[in-house]
């Protein structure tokens, strides 16, 4: 595979100076290849289509580049795990470039593209100083998208993958323990007891690398991002032995942590061949109740519309899912308009019924979606229509953050000529540069002068 790498590095001074652009002419901060990365997630809504595709590539490629210069160029910036996080960043953007690359071809290929693009904000957002970065003079980089309605369900493993996740978790906890047993004791970087370390790190990481790949279909778009070279595994397995080899006894630790952290998570993921699946769940409610909890669900789909629409093989896709969030947002809405009038006073009322006919378009658009790179930015434009029409009510977004509900959540925002536009779920994408309706005069876009839109 090809790498996007710069140099580990694990000393212990802390995290002072700023990542500005001094003494570095046009190299982008940590905050500001955030936004950049916003950028994609925000037009990744509905999926990567024909208007915007290049565009996705081209912030994608742009937050590697920037940040492996970075990572180089300001190591005080990126210490102990938070280096390996911040590389695993770069690399793991390899796997997602190449899953945009094959829609069309891979059935998974959307959902590949949704689990790297949330896994890489679950990243900085996990580890605080990367969260202090990118958040440094104002900014939201990485910025988090809305919480799933249900826990994914864990993947049903078979005896093989089973038998290979077992596996996995003694052996990246061993190496780990090896390695740090190693640094204690002294052990020369060229001395045999390393190099024989060295090359069983590096058959680990070969093998992993290998078995992740040779599965396919769901369960390598589910777990590549952890076990490929450029997931979690690949890029911990290289600090370690860079760490062995450069008698970095804090670099070796941190790597050590890294992958036992990720093989204890990873594990959590798949049910064992021989384990009997829970009743699967989607976080609707029976009835809903509440504005706040009528976006909770709609949330759902927004999170899960992040890269796109896909079927799967054995109807394993997230489709259905996704229409059962609408049509329960819709259905929720209808009740509340008739049980609950006074909530809705005056413009309110209107812009939930613009809300609720914005909801039968979008489910008859995500019912005859394709899965490949095709145009269905009219998905996300509705998306993004309705969060805003909420957004710029004010008595529609004090109901949906209510009791402490955060419905009707919006998306990162997008950005134009490299700053980052407050309106970010702006539905009229034109006038800001997005392309969620640009050039497409037949995408609804919701123009009320009493919305307060814009304003």
């Amino acid at each position: 595979m090809n790498h996007t790498k710069a140099p580990m590095n694990t000393d212990n001074a802390g995290n002072s100076g700023h990542a500005g652009n001094a003494g570095h002419a046009g190299q982008m901060d940590f905050a500001q290849i955030g936004a950049v990365f916003n950028d994609a997630t925000n037009k990744l809504e509905g999926g990567v289509t024909v208007q915007n595709q290049d565009k996705i590539l081209n912030d994608l490629a742009s937050v590697q580049t920037n940040l492996a210069n970075l990572i180089q160029q300001q190591p005080r910036l990126f210490t102990g795990e938070t280096v390996i996080h911040a590389q695993n960043i770069v690399d793991q953007l390899n796997l997602e470039t190449n899953a945009i690359h094959a829609l069309g071809s891979d059935p998974y290929a959307a959902k590949y593209i949704n689990d790297v693009q949330r896994d890489l904000i679950d990243i900085v957002q996990g580890d605080d100083n990367l969260k202090a970065l990118a958040t440094q003079h104002g900014g939201n980089g990485f910025a988090a998208v809305p919480a799933p309605g249900a826990p994914p369900a864990p993947f049903h493993g078979s005896q093989l993958q089973t038998e290979f996740m077992q596996k996995f978790v003694l052996d990246a906890q061993s190496l780990g323990e090896r390695a740090v047993a190693l640094e204690k004791a002294g052990a020369a970087p060229n001395g045999a007891e390393t190099m024989q370390l060295v090359k069983d790190i590096q058959s680990f990481d070969t093998s992993v690398d290998k078995f992740t790949v040779d599965q396919g279909g769901l369960y390598s778009a589910r777990f590549n991002n952890e076990f490929a070279q450029d997931g979690v595994n690949g890029t911990a397995s290289r600090a370690l032995i860079h760490g062995l080899q450069t008698g970095n006894a804090g670099e070796v630790q941190a790597a050590a942590n890294v992958m036992a952290a990720n093989a204890a998570d990873v594990s959590t993921n798949m049910l064992a061949f021989d384990q009997t699946p829970g009743p699967k769940t989607t976080g609707i409610p029976d009835h809903i109740d509440t504005f706040g909890q009528a976006g909770t669900v709609f949330n759902d789909a927004t999170t899960k519309l992040i890269g796109g629409i896909y079927d799967g093989i054995a109807n394993d896709g997230n489709r259905q899912i996704i229409l059962a969030d609408l049509g329960a947002t819709k259905t929720g809405l209808e009740g509340l308009l008739v049980n609950n009038p006074a909530d809705f006073q005056g413009a309110s009322a209107k812009h939930v019924q613009t809300i609720i006919n914005d909801l039968a378009k979008e489910m008859a658009l995500v019912k005859d979606a394709g899965t490949g790179v095709m145009d269905t930015h009219k998905i996300g434009g509705l998306q993004k229509e309705i969060i805003s029409i909420v957004q710029h009510d004010k008595a529609l977004a004090a109901l949906a953050t209510a009791d402490g509900a955060t419905g009707f959540a919006a998306l990162p925002a997008t950005q134009k000529h490299g700053v980052a536009m407050a309106g970010g779920n702006d539905p009229a994408g034109a006038h800001h540069g997005s392309d969620a309706n640009e050039h497409d005069p037949a995408a609804h876009v919701f123009h009320g002068h009493d919305a307060h839109m814009f304003g």
